[in-house]
């Protein structure tokens, strides 16, 4: 039978309550006890990332994927620092290898459509966004961004629609919320502009 890792039912109730960097030493001592725990490196990569301390996120997802190189969301999480360095093009390439190994990642085809949006592939973008709604049709982000796409293309009808359903999908989704406000300016509806923004 395979080993649990050190500490895991506190490491689970620690990232289950939302308390990551409580994690942190149980991650730690089960890479010192088993170093070839390539999920306790992953997750340790994605505090890491999470706290925006990049480099110890990429050198515990690479030292993952070393491990295991079909671990999608190592993959995925690499793509997440490059994205936030600005390296898009290298965001594009891990997301592409995580959608090689899984196709039907929702989030992973919505940060590939983000990393194209920012590449200006936008026709790429808009066929990621669509596919990751097709899995997750409840994903107000992802709705958000699909209309943020389409705004800036001049289709503001689909724009606003989607806006209004990622508002549907979570009323607090301070994005889409600000996007339908600045689309409604663009479009010379200011008295409905201002009522998106109170």
């Amino acid at each position: 039978p395979q080993q649990q890792p050190v500490g895991h039912g506190a490491l689970g109730a620690f990232l289950g309550a939302g308390y990551p960097e409580f994690a942190r030493p149980y991650l730690e001592e089960a890479i010192r006890v088993w170093p070839e725990n390539a999920k306790a490196h992953a997750t340790l990569g994605r505090l890491h990332l999470d706290a925006d301390r990049h480099v110890d996120a990429v050198r515990h997802l690479q030292r993952a994927l070393q491990i295991n190189p079909t671990a999608p969301d190592a993959w995925n999480d690499l793509g997440g620092v490059a994205m936030s360095r600005g390296e898009y093009t290298a965001a594009e390439s891990h997301f592409e290898k995580a959608l090689s190994i899984n196709p039907d990642l929702p989030y992973v085809l919505a940060n590939a459509g983000q990393a194209a949006m920012r590449l200006d592939k936008l026709p790429q973008a808009e066929s990621l966004l669509r596919r990751a709604l097709e899995i997750d049709p409840k994903d107000s982000d992802t709705t958000d961004r699909l209309g943020l796409l389409l705004a800036r293309q001049g289709r503001h009808a689909e724009g606003k629609a989607l806006f209004q359903r990622a508002i549907e999908l979570d009323p607090k989704n301070a994005s889409a919320i600000n996007n339908i406000g600045v689309l409604y300016l663009e479009t010379g509806q200011a008295q409905d502009a201002r009522a998106a923004f109170e």
